[in-house]
């Protein structure tokens, strides 16, 4: 038994297996075993579909499947898929298979430019914008000069507490309680404070973290 697996080996062995090499250009154009042909190729926009079927039983072969270079893949449907490689530009799907040749691929070409480089720079300009914006706020600086007393007053209060109440700021100041609401919507419409309700009074911050302030 052990002889008659070794000669069936051996004559498999002397029977050469068949190569099918297959070359696509970027027009559409197949060559394949020296003959030239554009009726395996179809474009629908900017999409291709290569559609070969060999009428011809191989047997055992092996195939290789040659793309232009910057060819994206969409869809494939091959006898035996063993190897994806590029190759000195090319895009090269290979493999093993029996009986007739069948090659299905939806592929495209994407931009001929090397655009890997695009998304860290995407990257680096949303983080400088990031850092700007932050040393800008970080610095900005509260411009007194226009401010009448009793704002600058309020503006004092909360550069030392940062965060306070409305009725803690009236009774710092022992402004009117009109007038200091009045003085205080005043400095929310100019951006520099913000108000929120929480319960029985306003708690009173600025819009940002402010720097250094101006002169007064």
């Amino acid at each position: 038994m052990r002889w008659i697996l070794l000669i069936l080996s051996l004559i498999l062995l002397s029977f050469p297996v068949i190569g099918v090499d297959i070359y696509v250009e970027r027009d559409g154009t197949v060559l394949m075993d020296g003959e030239i042909s554009q009726d395996y190729t179809f474009k629908d926009k900017v999409y291709w579909l290569l559609n070969l079927t060999l009428d011809e039983d191989y047997g055992e072969y092996s195939y290789s499947l040659h793309f232009p270079e910057n060819t994206v893949i969409n869809y494939m449907k091959l006898p035996s898929l063993s190897n994806i490689k590029t190759e000195k530009g090319e895009l090269i799907l290979s493999g093993e298979a029996s009986g007739k040749p069948s090659f299905v691929v939806q592929y495209v070409f994407r931009n001929g430019t090397n655009d890997s480089w695009m998304l860290p720079m995407i990257f680096f300009i949303i983080l400088v914008i990031g850092l700007l914006l932050y040393f800008w706020k970080s610095s900005k600086k509260i411009d007194k000069r226009a401010m009448t007393e009793r704002e600058k007053m309020i503006v004092e209060i909360l550069e030392k507490k940062k965060i306070t109440t409305q009725a803690e700021i009236e009774k710092i100041t022992k402004l009117p309680k009109a007038s200091l609401s009045r003085n205080i919507d005043t400095l929310v419409r100019k951006g520099i404070l913000k108000k929120e309700n929480t319960g029985m009074t306003n708690t009173i911050m600025f819009q940002d973290v402010p720097g250094n302030s101006g002169k007064n």
